[in-house]
């Protein structure tokens, strides 16, 4: 009997304890498999024991409403345990905060971080409301490097490098226009004895790649002048045809650069705007990023396209960047284009160049560049012209930019066409 009434008054008091609890009460459940949103970084690489301001977004789902204040950015070791805080992401349309939109459901922060070399990983920790229940969940992991900073005597010795190797392919060239070949084939030779110079390739007559110690890349870009010594011919190599590349093909000309295509959804003629199947291209806002317009006249085609492009029923928004206008800055909005034409020189379908030449004495190589090179997202490109008199004309040191600098871009490309007339830009980086 004694047994069957502690029972019964042990029953009584759990039930009392249910009871007692108000749905209103909103109990914090953990959800450590819940994603909320993709988080964004901006710097997504930075230098190491310098106070650097980054934006940090999170772009929450559709769907998933974030409780106000709570989503906080802290930093994580390599299980996932939180190890520091780091503030608060708000969606309050302040850009003192970096938010730029109120109600977006896109939280943002300005935060500034001062970190040892390493790999930095973050995360955002906050709650949403379901079926009147409180549920603190995550988003995903952001993994981003700390670089050992980039000293002065480094950047020396990659302009100094590339320089010397300026003046060696001259000798090497021997004022002779045939020995481009050969020129480049010692100028390698050469680079890999050079100290701080960790690796060379070469993309047959057409340009140069160089790996320093340091961690950044250079580039050398050949190219030649037509007979009457007016404009550029070739956008890198000597313009000589080399049957060796055409024997080493692996891939059918016929199953080169193909994708998947519904022929009976292509219109033999497109006029009108019903014409254009809309999942073609995401928008009409075209860029002409034209670098090296002068050198190229008459051969550059930024203006024919504009032409074409002006001549059809279509409107269509048009940025032409032409020399020193074909900035960095100006491509970190490339996602926003449609069709993009990069009309440059280029090297082994990894870089293509800038108008932008290097100058360190100003605010935006410190506080932007010199990450940037150490990151290996641009170069610095030294373009090196044979002239038909077999002299060589060497150009100012310009920017690249490198495959990992358009990979990071923020934001998606809306179906676009992009048609890259660098020299190697069909090949597989």
């Amino acid at each position: 009997m004694k047994e069957k009434l502690l029972l019964g008054f042990l029953f009584l008091f759990i039930l009392g304890f249910y009871l007692g609890c108000s749905k209103d009460d909103n109990p914090t459940v953990p959800n450590e498999s819940s994603e909320i949103g993709q988080l964004i970084i901006n710097p997504s690489s930075i230098l190491a024991n310098l106070p650097t301001q980054v934006t940090v977004r999170l772009n929450v789902n559709a769907g998933v409403t974030l409780i106000d204040s709570t989503a906080k950015l802290v930093k994580v070791d390599a299980s996932n345990t939180v190890i520091q805080e780091l503030g608060l992401l708000l969606d309050n349309g302040e850009l003192s905060n970096g938010d730029e939109i109120l109600g977006d459901n896109v939280y943002s922060a300005l935060i500034t971080l001062t970190q040892s070399a390493g790999e930095i990983k973050l995360r955002v920790i906050a709650n949403v409301m379901r079926n009147n229940v409180t549920t603190t969940v995550n988003s995903n992991v952001l993994s981003f490097t700390v670089y050992p900073d980039f000293t002065s005597q480094e950047l020396k010795q990659v302009l100094n490098t590339q320089d010397s190797a300026a003046s060696k392919f001259t000798t090497y060239l021997g004022g002779n226009v045939n020995n481009i070949e050969p020129a480049i084939a010692q100028l390698k030779t050469w680079l890999q004895t050079q100290p701080g110079v960790n690796a060379v390739e070469t993309e047959g007559t057409s340009s140069m790649e160089i790996k320093y110690s340091s961690g950044v890349y250079g580039n050398l870009i050949f190219a030649q002048e037509d007979i009457n010594g007016t404009t550029i011919i070739t956008r890198g190599g000597s313009g000589l045809q080399d049957d060796r590349r055409k024997s080493s093909r692996t891939i059918p000309v016929k199953s080169q650069t193909r994708g998947t295509i519904d022929e009976n959804k292509i219109p033999s003629r497109i006029q009108k705007l019903s014409d254009l199947d809309p999942k073609i291209i995401g928008n009409r806002n075209v860029m002409i990023y034209a670098p090296f317009e002068a050198a190229f006249t008459p051969w550059n085609e930024g203006q024919k396209v504009v032409d074409i492009l002006n001549s059809s029923d279509f409107k269509f928004q048009i940025t032409y960047l032409k020399n020193q206008d074909a900035t960095i800055s100006s491509i970190y909005n490339l996602t926003d284009y449609g069709y993009v034409v990069l009309a440059t020189h280029g090297s082994g379908g990894k870089v293509f160049l800038s108008g932008e030449q290097v100058d360190t004495t100003l605010a935006i190589y410190t506080s932007s560049y010199k990450t940037m090179l150490k990151a290996g997202k641009i170069s610095i490109s030294k373009n090196l012209v044979v002239k038909k008199n077999g002299a060589v004309s060497v150009k100012a040191d310009v920017y690249g930019i490198r495959f990992p600098f358009i990979s990071d871009l923020a934001g998606k490309f809306p179906n676009s066409v992009i048609l890259n007339n660098s020299c190697e830009s069909t090949k597989s980086a």
